[in-house]
């Protein structure tokens, strides 16, 4: 017996002490439907299983054999009919009802510090089915390393002719841009709660490449919460989850959150013999003990060696002593935006400028000495869901910053706009709410 989103329906499973509850508001485009889970759901154990690295899209189209193997293990998947949770459209329902649209009594598996672990688990399970469906339990997702300069367009092994089980209707821009992928940001902060954001407030990993990517691609890679249906999917993701592994491995404090209230938080899948589970985030913070590690990891580029510099903000307006502007002028930097509000009040064009000191009653565009960066939203066209949750954002704005603050009196007033895929501001923009922001 399926459960349906358009059901309205409360479903509860008890498991342990825990109750797991689904609220599945209605959406008419979005009628996500799953097989009743078969009774209450049960601890995951870890498997014993020998680290093996997870490739690179490039690698794995230079094994044919292993490439074969992996194509293989796709067709069928999603040659699976009837109600089976295996099957390939079961792995895009879960994601469907557990992506929260917006409602406030569903869960949040994107703009929360759910977002890595919950996706890190999502596809350590759909790895394991592929794996049993080909009786190779080492296979491997490759990952999609868009943030190398070689790999700024759909790989080819998932646009190939037919019969290819990893073709799927997508619609990509020109290559992906510098600016659209950097991950530098990113990595640089050294705060959990910048990455992975907090029990109420999104992280820098969901609103940068992420989000972008999935927009570029477009096609079903920009529904939100369908986006699983596109094989493709899971190659961006592991890049994600490869930039959680690679934000840990800098070390200089960087560590996964210690909050009970995260560790604790369970989740549920079915494994790959369609048993349901439960696993909770401690459980899933180290990439080898789920048996995976990655064959190449992101780097942190050269950074001036700059101290931190918090902006005195009052209201949208930040003020810089004079002694740090000369200093940050000549320094890699990155504006840090901790809990930007108000994305509601804008257009849902699915990316968002932010610029300093913008001339009065002028309309933006990226090309201006106003822009400072993006960040972004999956979705975008009526489709964004939550954009009302506060966020962090990280931008590079290494060379951008000391001119501004100069022209203005060591003042930078930031203004947040909704751009359009040409990169210019549509309806009107906001003054930046925001918690703190820091240069760093």
């Amino acid at each position: 017996m399926p459960y349906h989103r358009r059901d309205l329906l409360r479903f509860g499973l008890t498991s342990s002490p825990t109750l797991l509850q689904f609220w599945l508001p209605l959406r008419a485009e979005a009628q996500c439907s799953l097989p009743l889970p078969p009774g209450s759901a049960t601890a995951y154990a870890l498997p014993a299983v020998s680290n093996q690295p997870r490739p690179s899209v490039a690698e794995l189209a230079g094994n044919g054999a292993q490439l074969g193997q992996f194509r293989e293990a796709v067709r069928r998947m999603r040659a699976l009919t009837g109600t089976s949770p295996l099957r390939w459209e079961s792995q895009a329902q879960l994601h469907c009802a557990t992506c929260g649209g917006g409602a406030a009594s569903a869960e949040d598996i994107h703009r929360t510090w759910s977002f890595l672990p919950w996706h890190r688990a999502f596809l350590h399970f759909h790895e394991r089915i592929l794996g049993k469906l080909v009786n190779q339990p080492n296979l491997r997702i490759p990952y999609w390393d868009w943030e190398s300069a070689t790999s700024r367009t759909v790989p080819g092994m998932y646009s190939d002719a037919a019969p290819n089980s990893l073709l799927e209707t997508r619609n990509p821009a020109a290559p992906l841009r510098d600016s659209e992928v950097s991950v530098g940001a990113t990595l640089r902060s050294t705060d959990w709660r910048d990455l992975f954001g907090t029990a109420g407030m999104g992280g820098t990993a969901y609103g940068g490449p992420h989000a972008r990517v999935h927009n570029w691609t477009r096609g079903i890679m920009q529904d939100p919460q369908w986006s699983p249906r596109d094989p493709l999917f899971y190659a961006h993701h592991a890049n994600i989850d490869r930039l959680w592994a690679s934000w840990l491995r800098l070390g200089g404090g960087r560590s996964n959150p210690t909050d009970p209230a995260f560790k604790d938080k369970r989740i549920y899948f079915f494994d790959e013999n369609g048993a349901w589970k439960f696993v909770t985030f401690g459980q899933l913070l180290d990439s080898n003990a789920l048996g995976y590690s990655y064959s190449s990891y992101m780097v942190l580029p050269a950074v001036g060696g700059g101290a931190p510099v918090s902006l005195l903000m009052t209201s949208n307006i930040g003020r810089i002593p004079a002694s740090d502007v000369s200093k940050i002028s000549a320094e890699r930097r990155y504006l840090l935006i901790r809990g930007l509000k108000g994305l509601g009040k804008l257009a849902s064009t699915g990316t968002y400028g932010i610029f300093g000191n913008p001339p009065a009653n002028t309309s933006m565009v990226e090309s201006s000495s106003s822009y400072l960066g993006s960040f972004y939203e999956v979705g975008g066209e009526g489709h964004g869901h939550g954009v009302e949750k506060p966020r962090t954002v990280s931008l590079e704005v290494t060379g951008k910053l000391a001119g501004m603050l100069r022209s203005g009196g060591n003042e930078l007033k930031l203004r947040v706009c909704a751009l359009d895929s040409g990169g210019k501001q549509t309806g009107s923009g906001i003054d930046l709410e925001a918690e703190r922001v820091i240069l760093i």
